[in-house]
């Protein structure tokens, strides 16, 4: 599973080339995509206040994400080497 970040989600659904085939690239490879349930707001929140073709294009892409939920628990555990 690879987690995505706001910055990312943004940047694919503005269409930049670099999140395209990171995202193509992720794909092919069968990775489950996943978004902390912070990051799925502030995308959201963003796709709302544009509206139209962009708000439309940020729900079919988040319609296909698995919404990670943050606990106490995940928020303390450290990550990394």
């Amino acid at each position: 599973m690879k987690c995505l970040d706001s910055t990312f989600c943004i940047d694919l659904v503005r269409g930049s080339k670099e999140a395209a085939t990171k995202a193509s690239e992720l794909s092919a490879a069968g990775e489950r995509l996943a978004i902390p349930a912070p990051a799925l707001t502030e995308f959201l929140v963003g796709a709302f206040h544009q509206g139209g073709s962009r708000l439309t294009q940020a729900l079919e892409f988040v319609s296909e994400l698995e919404a990670l939920d943050v606990t106490e628990a995940i928020s303390a555990t450290p990550t990394g080497p």
